[in-house]
């Protein structure tokens, strides 16, 4: 089988795959949802979008704003500026349009950064990510991925909300 069919093969499985099943990967949430507990408020953060998929009307502005509105919905505090050391709602969006394909290829990753100490060594602090979703999918236009951030970010206010519930004083 020569290479140029081979090609076509694998895009033509990755398509249905994605046209069929959009995938979602989480971590174990017991474990990372426990890493929310006590957070009083956080960054916002959005990666760069690609100018050829903001001009389709996926802009950084518009899902800052999408992502902000649904936290404060959700009574998550937003801080006003960012700051070094503050939990940080990240949203990574990588979208890939294919020149003869009339469809949006996408990965979402919707994370918690928080400063992290390395258990055999606290002098080593870092930043990574202590809750994390993410979702492949295709569309035909940005609505869907506009919808996939929404449901990555319901269940990120799910856990959080499981993490921080208060419980009722015993009498």
């Amino acid at each position: 089988m020569g290479k140029k069919r081979i090609i076509m093969l694998a895009t033509a499985i990755a398509v249905v795959l994605l046209y069929v099943i959009p995938f979602v990967f989480a971590e174990d949430k017991e474990i990372t949802r426990l890493t929310l507990r006590g957070i009083k408020e956080v960054n916002v953060v959005i990666e760069s979008i690609e100018p050829e998929i903001q001009s389709l009307g996926l802009t950084q502005a518009q899902v800052k704003a999408d992502v902000e509105a649904k936290l404060r919905e959700a009574n998550i505090a937003i801080a006003p500026d960012i700051e070094r050391g503050r939990p940080a709602v990240y949203l990574y969006v990588q979208v890939i349009r294919p020149e003869k394909i009339n469809r949006l290829f996408y990965s979402i990753s919707l994370s918690l950064l928080q400063n992290v100490v390395l258990e055999r060594d606290p002098n080593v602090k870092t930043n990574t990510d202590t809750w994390l979703v993410r979702v492949l999918g295709m569309s035909s236009g940005t609505e869907a991925i506009r919808a996939d951030i929404r449901s990555l970010l319901d269940q990120f206010i799910d856990d959080f909300r499981k993490a921080n519930v208060k419980k009722a004083v015993e009498e």
